[in-house]
């Protein structure tokens, strides 16, 4: 961006009081993955004010790829806590309703590079602390959502993606190619951006960046690092178990069961010799903590990654399969 860089931090500390004040906002009324109505909402009208392209519900997120999703009653009586609690109520679409939540704003300026920053937006599934000692129980804004709150930071972030939305948006004009601002449900977990991926949104991207604020117990400086490292990246799926229902205790023989006899069976004939003890004892014994000790000392650290790999092959190819 050309211009004053002077000015610009102007513009930035001109705004810090009604971003702490939406910060404070959003830390007040925390919503968990999937459930970020109200958030949604806010964000979209904000965004829409400023004039970007603005998009919600399933223009978003992919139908049929959000994972871990709540359901139909949960989804429904956090709408209408949603709309108690001031979401904009033309911004709090059926779409949003249902649990497809999160934002992507997009501000086009003219030919050139696309650039995708990601803010996310969710709350994390724990009580906030009453105490006076607790700052925002001392002045007013802790969570009035039971069993939810802000504890990783993520109402900050969608706050500063707020304060960039706005800076660019006024510096439009200096600006060449396409900005994508995606404020992202459901990262706590790490459900959330697999919807918004299988959607097409970064398909065109050049460059993505993300951000994550750090208590560092110091007084606040200002630092900004860059990398990458120390992160952490996990693969996320949904597995629906279908079977029949039976009694344990009395009639056990008319369910389908996870761990069929027979299956257990082959599996343990085919590689005890693989895994010798550590089979018999961790696995199909009766898993007290002394056999799980003595098995782990009985296989090398090699056998106990092959292991779990051909666990998690086993149950993918025939547990599922077995269960209807």
């Amino acid at each position: 961006m050309k211009g004053d860089f002077a000015k610009i931090q102007g513009e930035i500390d001109a705004m810090q009081p009604e971003l702490v004040r939406i910060r404070r906002d959003l830390h007040r009324c925390p919503e968990t993955g999937w459930l970020e109505m109200r958030t949604t909402a806010i964000l979209a009208k904000a965004l829409r004010a400023m004039g970007y392209e603005t998009y919600t519900g399933r223009a978003v997120c992919k139908e049929g790829a959000r994972l871990g999703l709540p359901d139909e009653a949960i989804l429904a009586a956090h709408a209408e806590r949603a709309l108690a609690q001031g979401a904009p109520e033309d911004e709090l679409t059926q779409d949003v309703r249902a649990g497809y939540t999160g934002v992507v704003a997009v501000l086009r300026c003219g030919e050139g590079p696309t650039l995708a920053l990601r803010f996310d937006i969710d709350a994390l599934p724990m009580a906030e602390c009453p105490q006076e000692t607790h700052r925002p129980t001392r002045e007013g804004f802790a969570s009035v959502n039971p069993g939810m709150m802000h504890a990783c930071g993520h109402d900050g972030h969608a706050a500063i993606g707020l304060g960039v939305a706005h800076i660019l948006a006024e510096h439009r004009d200096e600006l060449r190619g396409t900005v994508k601002l995606i404020f992202q449900p459901a990262e706590e977990g790490v459900r959330g951006a697999y919807a918004i991926v299988e959607n097409g949104w970064l398909d065109d991207v050049d460059v993505l960046l993300a951000s994550h604020i750090a208590p560092t117990g110091q007084t606040d400086d200002g630092d900004v690092t860059v990398g990458t490292w120390g992160s952490l990246a996990t693969t996320k799926y949904d597995a629906v178990f279908t079977g029949r229902a039976a009694h344990a205790g009395g009639f056990p023989e008319q369910g389908e069961f996870f761990f069929h006899v027979k299956q257990a069976w082959c599996l343990e004939r085919d590689h005890t010799d693989l895994f010798g003890d550590f089979f018999r004892d961790s696995f199909f014994g009766q898993l007290s903590h002394a056999e799980y000790q003595r098995g782990k000392s009985s296989a090398s650290s090699a056998d106990l990654n092959k292991f779990q790999e051909y666990i998690v092959q086993f149950i993918c190819k025939n547990f599922l399969v077995s269960l209807i």
